[in-house]
């Protein structure tokens, strides 16, 4: 698998040419637990017989046959067999077990393991965390400590490295790092965080550079989540609104087959984090009227341009092309039908679109008010629009397709939830909203519930604004 032109680096095929699928249900040699489908590695082998002999001490010639079989096949490299085995971590298990939920960019992977020590460490945390998983090893033991300190030295080392740490498989190495951190770790540890602060610093200093790789733009925008949030939670402003890298985002369009509205939703997420600031220098006091007005005008925009999507959304829903509805098993009586996406891509950015379309809306009501109430007296009284009820019952119609793909797959489920607890009208579905919050977070094993009311009213207005952000772990 080495030496292959770059083109051949492209390929989002998962399983290379010379693998083959068996059926899980029959009893192979695998040592994982059977779930679908397996990939295994054909090995032809030849028959052969030979002859051993020796002298017993009488004298006598003692002869022996014997009968073996040899492959005629060369053993795997060690960066071939790392790939097979990441190849498997994407797609074996149950559904909430696979590694490719953290982002598509994952299928372009194990064509360039090998090319760098750095990702090679990387990747083995995270083949080694899928089969903790997958075999029912306890949470606090997914991401192997040994594995996890070989990782971080390597990545140290490459960032030493002029001619490493700009690279692409560094890049990756640290995002594997950030997502096995935020996903499963202690979310009491700022370690995310200190590796979110790491992806963005060196998307700053590379650059929008002018990128001919699908590989390397599929994930610098896929990396727009982690940049993004980091500096909504810290406060900081985000570098991705400039005009350069717009225009590299530009290019082509992710979801033009199965969501045409998406890049453009994607486009204006950015924004996020600059509305968030001006909130809270208005709430203290600091945006002047001018200003006000123009930040105003800003977030009107921002909220039809996000009922237009809404619209598209709705009529994606309807033609059940990418969801269908099936019973509930776990949500209240209010909702006796779930959704039960066929694309989770398609799930991931109706749900950023609901959760985006609560915040900006929430934005607009703090700026309406002619006094400066307090924070708590604000935040009772949310303004309620014509789509909020929509936006709502999607997201709780979303709930349980996120809770089967637990744990690697669930994360995108949690600010809409955070959303749907601070609008809701009734106790009982604050109660239920805070409750499918824990739910998400369970395979953490916490002492006591991770999220309480006042947390996760605290949260919401993080997001919006409205509260002082949390301080960097770090100068």
């Amino acid at each position: 698998m080495r030496g292959f032109p770059d083109a051949r680096l492209e390929r989002e095929c998962y399983y290379p040419a010379k693998f083959q699928f068996i059926d899980g249900s029959v009893k192979s040699q695998s040592s994982l637990p059977s779930a679908g489908w397996h990939v295994s590695v054909p090995s032809k082998r030849k028959a052969y017989t030979f002859t051993t002999q020796k002298y017993t001490d009488s004298g006598a010639l003692v002869q022996k046959w014997h009968r073996t079989s040899l492959p005629l096949e060369p053993a795997l490299a060690q960066a071939d067999r790392l790939s097979m085995h990441f190849i498997e971590c994407l797609e074996q298990g149950r559904m909430g077990a696979r590694m490719k939920w953290i982002g598509s960019w994952t299928a372009l992977l194990p064509q360039r393991i090998g090319s760098s020590p750095t990702l090679d460490q990387s990747a083995r945390l995270m083949v080694s965390t899928h089969t903790a998983i997958l075999r029912n090893r306890n949470p606090s033991a997914w991401i192997d400590v040994e594995a996890y300190a070989q990782a971080i030295g390597s990545l140290r080392k490459a960032l030493t490295d002029p001619a490493e740490c700009l690279s692409s498989e560094t890049l990756v190495a640290a995002t594997i790092l950030y997502y096995l951190e935020a996903i499963l770790s202690c979310p009491h540890s700022f370690n995310s965080i200190h590796h979110a602060g790491g992806i963005a610093r060196l998307l700053e200093v590379r650059g929008p550079v002018d990128l001919k790789s699908k590989f390397e733009l599929t994930i610098l925008r896929e990396l727009r989540g982690p940049v993004i949030s980091r500096a909504v939670v810290l406060g900081v402003p985000c570098f991705l609104t400039s005009p350069q890298w717009t225009a590299v985002f530009d290019i082509g369009d992710i979801g033009s087959r199965r969501a045409p509205w998406a890049q453009k939703l994607a486009n204006q997420f950015v924004n996020w984090p600059k509305f968030t600031m001006e909130i809270r220098k208005y709430c203290d006091g600091q945006l002047s009227l001018a200003a006000t007005s123009e930040l105003r005008d800003q977030l009107s925009t921002m909220k039809l341009f996000l009922n237009f999507i809404n619209s598209e959304i709705e009529d994606d829903l309807a033609s059940e092309e990418h969801v269908t509805q099936v019973k509930s098993t776990r949500q209240p009586t209010s909702f006796a039908t779930v959704f039960e996406y066929k694309d989770y891509f398609f799930a991931t950015l109706a749900m950023l679109h609901a959760s985006f379309s609560l915040i900006i809306e929430r934005m607009i009501c703090v700026l309406s008010e002619n006094a400066a109430p307090t924070l708590s007296a604000r935040w009772e009284n949310p303004q309620w629009t014509a789509e909020n009820p929509q936006l709502l019952a999607r997201i709780c119609q979303s709930y349980e397709y996120a809770w089967k793909m637990r744990p690697m797959g669930a994360a995108f489920m949690h600010v809409p939830l955070t959303m749907a607890f601070s609008y809701a009208e009734t106790e009982a579905m604050r109660a239920w909203a805070l409750r499918a919050i824990n739910d998400l977070d369970e395979h953490r094993l916490l002492a006591k519930e991770r999220f309480t009311d006042a947390s996760v009213t605290h949260l919401a207005q993080l997001y919006t604004g409205e509260v002082a952000p949390v301080a960097a772990p770090y100068p």
